[in-house]
């Protein structure tokens, strides 16, 4: 029995540290152009030195933004429980017989490498684009993310994915893509 945390997506929408400082950056340096090349050297500066203050500021903030985590556009809560004969989504509880096929998709874990790229957007990931899907016999679809920690974390359900296989809940091609 294996649990991994859910994550819940924001419904609203959300100003990322990025966008802000992207934003603030664009607007700060077309300020500076308007200033040193249409308006020209005037005998004080203070404009001029105040947005290029403004605009080393916000390089480095961003700098330092692109080493970070991506910021969760939602939030954490609850649990997933991948057990040999049930899924426990938060409160409920899906039980084989009920459920007709599970698809699981892994795509990140925390801290991977998203982007090599240093600049305004964040370069590690937050590890919750990682998805379960339940159809049940009814027909209804349930889905859900959860946050993945470390590479083969999923592994820890290991023993539960190879019984959802066994019983035909569980196709083999995706077992195999999410533990080799």
């Amino acid at each position: 029995m294996a649990s991994f945390k859910i994550f819940i997506k924001s419904k609203k929408l959300t100003l990322k540290r990025g966008s802000i400082l992207f934003a603030a950056f664009l607007f700060s340096f077309v300020i500076f152009s308007i200033k040193v090349y249409l308006i020209g050297k005037t005998e004080s500066d203070i404009v001029e030195k105040f947005f290029g203050f403004i605009l080393i500021v916000l390089l480095v903030l961003g700098l330092i933004n692109s080493i970070t985590r991506q910021q969760l556009d939602g939030k954490l809560e609850g649990k997933i429980i991948f057990d040999s004969e049930k899924i426990v989504i938060g409160d409920t509880t899906y039980n084989l017989a009920d459920i007709r096929i599970i698809k699981i998709d892994i795509r990140n874990y925390k801290g991977q490498l998203i982007s090599s790229d240093a600049g305004f957007w964040e370069m590690f990931s937050n590890g919750v684009n990682n998805e379960v899907n339940i159809t049940l016999n009814s027909g209804e679809v349930i889905k859900c993310y959860f946050q993945i920690n470390y590479q083969r974390e999923i592994l820890r359900a290991n023993k539960s994915l190879k019984n959802y296989v066994d019983k035909g809940k569980l196709l083999k091609k995706n077992y195999l893509d999410i533990t080799s």
